[in-house]
């Protein structure tokens, strides 16, 4: 078998790497990149993300650089020293790299500020007066300043297996059915296979069609109540009490994604919580 050239690293390698390697597995040579060993994965590359020297190494002969970082303490410091500074360091190394990698920064829609339910995509203005979320613009400023091929993927709510704590708090308070006085605010989701399928596929797509900038969320922002309903039903509970009236939040727009030509397997929350639920029980 001829080696495989194209390397594609993840920096800050967990779940969502893991599921994006099953996707490259034939095609890339797929290299977690981490403070602590990977020992599910052929090849792994010992670097700290918010360190210089050991990441200096561990990217300098990518193809693609895929980061999934996650923040040490949800605070401003934490986002700070995860999000920031690694994307810091990421650009200044592939500045003075002959031929720096694509580099695919996965962000938030917590980035984007509207909350009276407008409609939202990738040309919508981001004024985040959360800590995450101005964080998180920074890092992404820092790419798209960056003149270094890169595409920032902002995913809305990730669920899926070993992300059960919606589940697990509706079933705490179905007992109460205490529904009526609850918040319901449109909310967006993705699952984490779609997560995962829809970097594979920026990755190989051509670089002419590849825009810099995707959100990266399903077909249907959903109310939050509606959302605990279905879950409810799929329990086994009918929810009685009627749904106060969808009141906040955003809706994030996929067309960008869609006419990608990417197509998810879980269009909605209702399939995707299904299958979740399914395996819990």
């Amino acid at each position: 078998m001829a080696e495989v050239e194209e390397k594609v690293g993840v920096l800050g390698f967990g779940d969502i790497g893991s599921r994006l390697f099953e996707y490259l597995k034939s095609d890339y040579q797929c290299i977690a990149i981490s403070r602590t060993p990977k020992l599910d994965v052929p090849y792994w590359r010992r670097a700290n993300s918010s360190g210089w020297d050991d990441l200096v190494d561990a990217i300098a002969d990518l193809s693609v650089l895929v980061m999934t970082l996650t923040p040490a303490t949800r605070s401003n410091e934490g986002y700070r020293v995860g999000y920031v500074v690694p994307v810091q360091n990421v650009v200044s190394i592939c500045k003075a790299m002959e031929k720096p990698p694509l580099l695919i920064f996965v962000s938030s829609t917590a980035v984007l500020h509207q909350s009276n339910g407008e409609w939202v995509d990738e040309s919508s203005p981001c004024e985040p007066q959360r800590f995450n979320g101005k964080r998180m613009l920074e890092a992404e400023q820092l790419l798209q300043g960056s003149e270094l091929p890169h595409c920032i993927v902002r995913c809305s709510g990730i669920y899926g297996p070993g992300r059960g704590r919606l589940i697990q708090q509706l079933k705490e308070q179905i007992s109460t059915d205490d529904f009526a006085h609850a918040s319901n605010a449109w909310t967006n989701r993705i699952h984490s296979e779609d997560c995962a399928g829809f970097i594979a596929h920026l990755i190989s797509m051509n670089e002419k069609q590849r825009l810099a900038l995707y959100i990266a969320s399903d077909d249907r922002p959903t109310p939050s109540l509606e959302v605990k309903k279905a879950i409810a039903k799929l329990l086994g509970h009918s929810i009685l009490t009627e749904l106060p009236e969808v009141s906040g939040g955003k809706r994030c727009s996929n067309k960008a994604l869609t006419q990608s030509g990417y197509q998810l397997k879980y269009p909605s929350c209702k399939e995707g919580y299904a299958g979740l639920v399914q395996n819990e029980q």
